[in-house]
C-alpha cells in the first residue's frame, strides 16, 4: 500500500478505487489522532493529563507510550502542539514529579517542623513522600545543585540513618554523665521523650555491623555490650563477699547486701534458671559451696538437730518453745512438720517414724505446759498462776486456767499428774 501513497502517477480511476475501499491516504495523521482521541478519554476520566509511561486504556491501546512519543518527538507541528497543550498535557513529568514531592515535603516541614525520616511514610491526601524522599537520597549525586540547595534550605536530611546514631550517641552521653556508668535499663526514655534503652539494645544487637570508629565511641564511654554477663558476674561478686563474711551460701530470701544490691533475689534466680545455666557458672557457684535446694538442706538441718535431741534425752518429745544448744529453734520446726504431716513425702515420715516421733501436737502441747508449770512449782512452791504470767514466752496462766475449765475432758492420767504436783482447781 505504502507504493501506491507514493505514486503521484495514479490514474483517477484507480483512486476512486480504491477510495471505495476506505482506502487511508495519510496514516500517520489517523494514528495520532486516534491517540489523542484516547488521550481526551483519559482526561475526561482522571481530570488531569498525567498519564504513566506504561499505561493501558482498557482496549488494550498503549497511550502511555504514546504520550511518551509525543514528548520526544521533534516533528509535531505547531497544530498539534496546540492540540495537546489544550488538555494540559504534561511535557516535563519527571520535573513536575519532583516538584509535587517537594510541595509536599515543604507542607510536612511547616507542619511538623521538620523532614521525615521513614521511608514508609505516606502523606494524608495519599502521596508517598517517604518513597520520595528516598529516591532523592539515592539519587543525591545526580541531581542539579538547584535542587540540592532548595531541599538544604528545609532541613533535608541526606543521611539520616548517622544522624539518629549520633542523637542517640548523644544522649547516651548525657546519660553518663549525670549516673557515672552506662548501664542504661532497657525501658529508660531520656527526659526529651527520647527512647535510650531501645537505641542502647540496638548497638548490642548489631555490633558486628557497626564501624570500628563507632564501637571505639561506645567504648571510651564504658559501654557495656553484654549485661547479662555483667549482671551475673556482679551477683557472684556479692555472693562471694557474703560467703567471705558468713562462712556459709545460705542466702536469706529478701537478703540486701550492705550496697543494696538484692542478693536473695538473684540467688533464687540461679536456682530456678539452674538447668539453663552454663556449665562454667554453675562450676563457679558449686565451688563456694552453693545450695541449689535449701528447702532440702533446712529439713536436713532439722531433722539432724531432732536426732540429737533424742539421742541426748531418749525421746522426740520437743515443745514448741524449745531452741538447740547452737541457738536452733528446734521446737518452731517440730512443731511444722506436724503442721505440714499429709504433705510430706513417705520417706520423710519413715525417717521420723523410726525416731520415734510423736505427730500428736495437742499432746506436745499439754506436755510443754505441764513441764512449765512444774518449773514455776519448783520456784514458786505453789501451782496458784497468774492468769497473765507467762514462762519463756509460753501463756502458763492461760493454759492453767484451761486445764481448770476442761476438767472433765482431762485423761486420768493428766488429772493425776496435775494433782501430785498440788494443782488447784478451785481458786478462791
Amino acid at each position: 500500500m505504502s507504493v501506491q501513497r507514493l505514486d503521484k502517477a495514479l490514474s483517477e480511476a484507480r483512486r476512486l478505487q480504491l477510495d471505495e475501499l476506505g482506502f487511508n491516504w495519510t496514516p500517520h495523521g489517523t494514528a495520532w489522532e486516534e491517540g489523542f482521541e484516547h488521550l481526551q478519554a483519559f482526561v475526561k476520566e482522571h481530570k488531569h493529563c498525567h498519564v504513566p509511561h506504561d499505561y493501558k486504556t482498557t482496549d488494550g491501546y498503549p497511550l502511555g507510550g504514546w504520550a511518551v512519543r509525543q514528548r520526544h518527538s521533534d516533528t509535531l507541528s505547531t497544530e498539534r502542539k496546540a492540540q495537546l497543550g489544550s488538555l494540559g498535557f504534561d511535557w516535563d513529568p519527571t520535573t513536575r514529579q519532583w516538584e509535587e514531592g517537594f510541595e509536599h515535603l515543604q507542607a510536612f516541614v511547616k507542619e511538623r517542623g521538620q523532614c521525615p525520616v521513614f521511608t514508609d511514610y505516606v502523606a494524608p491526601d495519599g502521596y508517598q513522600l517517604g518513597k520520595w524522599i528516598n529516591r532523592q537520597r539515592h539519587w543525591q549525586d545526580k541531581l542539579s545543585e538547584e535542587r540540592k540547595a532548595r531541599l538544604d534550605l528545609i532541613g533535608f536530611e541526606w543521611d539520616p540513618i548517622t544522624k539518629r546514631w549520633e542523637e542517640g550517641f548523644e544522649r547516651l552521653q548525657a546519660f553518663v554523665k549525670e549516673r557515672h556508668h552506662c548501664r542504661v535499663p532497657q525501658k529508660h526514655i531520656s527526659p526529651d521523650g527520647y527512647r535510650l534503652g531501645h537505641w542502647v539494645s540496638v548497638q548490642r544487637r548489631l555490633r558486628h555491623q557497626l564501624s570500628t570508629e563507632r564501637k571505639a565511641a561506645l567504648d571510651v564511654l564504658g559501654f557495656d555490650w553484654n549485661p547479662h554477663d555483667t549482671a551475673w558476674q556482679k551477683g557472684f561478686e556479692h555472693l562471694q563477699a557474703f560467703v567471705n563474711e558468713h562462712k556459709h551460701c545460705l542466702v536469706p530470701n529478701g537478703y540486701k547486701s550492705g550496697d543494696g544490691y538484692q542478693l536473695g533475689n538473684w540467688v533464687d534466680n540461679q536456682r530456678r534458671l539452674r538447668d539453663q545455666l552454663p556449665t562454667e557458672r554453675k562450676s563457679a557457684l558449686d565451688a563456694l559451696g552453693f545450695d541449689w535446694n535449701p528447702r532440702d538442706t533446712a529439713w536436713q538441718e532439722g531433722f539432724e538437730h531432732l536426732q540429737a535431741f533424742l539421742k541426748e534425752h531418749n525421746h522426740c518429745r520437743v515443745f514448741r518453745s524449745y531452741i538447740a544448744p547452737d541457738g536452733y529453734k528446734l521446737g518452731q520446726w517440730m512443731h511444722g512438720q506436724r503442721q505440714s504431716q499429709d504433705k510430706l513425702s513417705p520417706d520423710r515420715k519413715a525417717r521420723f517414724k523410726s525416731l520415734g516421733f510423736d505427730w500428736d501436737p495437742r499432746a506436745m502441747d499439754w506436755q510443754e505446759g505441764f513441764s512449765y508449770l512444774q518449773k514455776f512449782k519448783g520456784r514458786k512452791g505453789h501451782c496458784r498462776v497468774p492468769q497473765s504470767h507467762k514462762e519463756n514466752g509460753f501463756r502458763l496462766g492461760e493454759w492453767v486456767a484451761d486445764q481448770r475449765n476442761n476438767k472433765d475432758g482431762l485423761s486420768e492420767e493428766r488429772r493425776q499428774g496435775l494433782e501430785r504436783i498440788g494443782f488447784v482447781w478451785k481458786v478462791c
